[in-house]
């Protein structure tokens, strides 16, 4: 069914939007030449576009917290209070590495990012990213606790740096 929802996507774009670029997968995956293609179209319509729907998003569930599983470009790091970044060894991307959403956030030092996971096997980045995440979760939980209990005695406490 991945392969008839890959094949269906790109029909649609090229028949409904002109979209002419690279021939799609009909093996399913993902369509980085069309996505990059349909991420820039709809930027040119509002540079915020993106950003607005995962706040749309957000606003409208309010979970009491909010994974995004892909940020590409500043303004949608710009949204995120904690960011990993996976970096598998030896990773290259073969088609698109050109594109704006594959080079832009490489320009943000180490320090930026809350966690940096450098493993290739996709079992390997879970379990990281799993961890990483339980330790953001205990520091915002102190963090928290922190702020409740200088409310109450007039004090303010700012978050810890990592």
């Amino acid at each position: 069914m991945e392969a008839r929802k890959g094949y269906e996507t790109a029909r649609v774009m090229r028949e409904l939007y002109g979209w002419a670029g690279v021939p799609f997968d009909a093996r399913g995956g993902k369509q980085r030449a069309l996505l990059q293609w349909w991420g820039d179209w709809k930027r040119s319509q509002n540079p915020l576009y993106w950003v607005g729907r995962i706040t749309e998003k957000i606003l409208r569930e309010q979970p009491e917290y909010a994974v995004v599983a892909d940020v590409r470009l500043f303004r949608e790091f710009g949204l995120c209070d904690f960011a990993i970044r996976v970096d598998p060894p030896g990773f290259e991307i073969a088609d698109g590495a050109h594109h704006i959403s594959e080079l832009e956030l490489d320009a943000l030092p180490h320090s930026a990012w809350t966690a940096i996971i450098q493993a290739a096997d996709p079992e390997e980045v879970e379990w990281a990213a799993v961890a990483a995440f339980r330790k953001m979760l205990a520091s915002v939980t102190e963090y928290q606790g922190n702020r409740l209990r200088s409310e109450q005695d007039g004090a303010e406490i700012l978050p810890r740096s990592s």
